[in-house]
């Protein structure tokens, strides 16, 4: 759903039954993605195909446009390693299989979303002093998964596994305002995931 009118459905990709959009909205290439929740603790390579299918298939091919890419990854990213320090709980009790075979945090997926030129905007704000996007020591997004529905209690999400990225022309293009996942009353059994709010505005030329 778009406030905007969409001016061109770009991409429509599947890759083991899920995939991404991408449409153009406003000089914008905006990107839904979902990696499979399906993969078992004998499964590393399903979401990390995925992952590279996104880069190699939407990513890469609009990297000279501003590019937002958001979804549900049923991944942990590398840059958020210090709230998982505790890797064997996590690989014990996720109910999403976060892990690899090994029994070790699987941030392979995530990491290709990295390498392949995006950003998660929940590291930057707009330094209005030197008119550019700032990466922050720390990232200002808590955890979006479970709420309320899948434990029917409050307070329990323990993973960040919903993101929004975006490539560096976006960040040379736009300023991040803020960036946050909206945990509250309504947000609790909105849905088995928490919602990522981004605000942004558009650069003084």
């Amino acid at each position: 759903m778009s406030k905007y009118p969409i001016d061109e459905v770009l991409e429509d990709i599947s890759t083991a039954g899920h995939g991404c959009v991408a449409v153009s909205i406003g000089g914008i290439v905006y990107v839904t993605f979902h990696l499979t929740p399906f993969a078992d603790k004998d499964d590393d390579t399903t979401r990390s195909l995925q992952a590279h299918s996104a880069v190699d298939s939407v990513v890469s091919k609009y990297s000279d446009r501003p590019l937002l890419l958001m979804g549900d990854t049923n991944n942990l990213s590398p840059e958020d390693k210090d709230r998982y320090a505790d890797e064997a709980a996590i690989c014990r009790d996720s109910g999403i299989n976060y892990c690899t075979s090994s029994g070790h945090i699987d941030y392979d997926p995530i990491q290709t979303l990295l390498d392949g030129g995006l950003n998660d905007l929940c590291w930057f704000t707009f330094n209005t002093a030197s008119t550019d996007n700032q990466r922050e020591a720390y990232n200002q997004c808590s955890n979006s998964c479970p709420t309320s529905i899948w434990d029917n209690d409050i307070g329990k999400n323990n993973a960040k596994i919903d993101y929004i990225f975006g490539n560096d022309a976006f960040l040379e293009a736009y300023g991040v305002l803020h960036s946050r996942v909206q945990v509250n009353a309504n947000t609790d059994w909105a849905s088995d995931h928490y919602p990522i709010e981004l605000m942004f505005a558009k650069k003084l030329q």
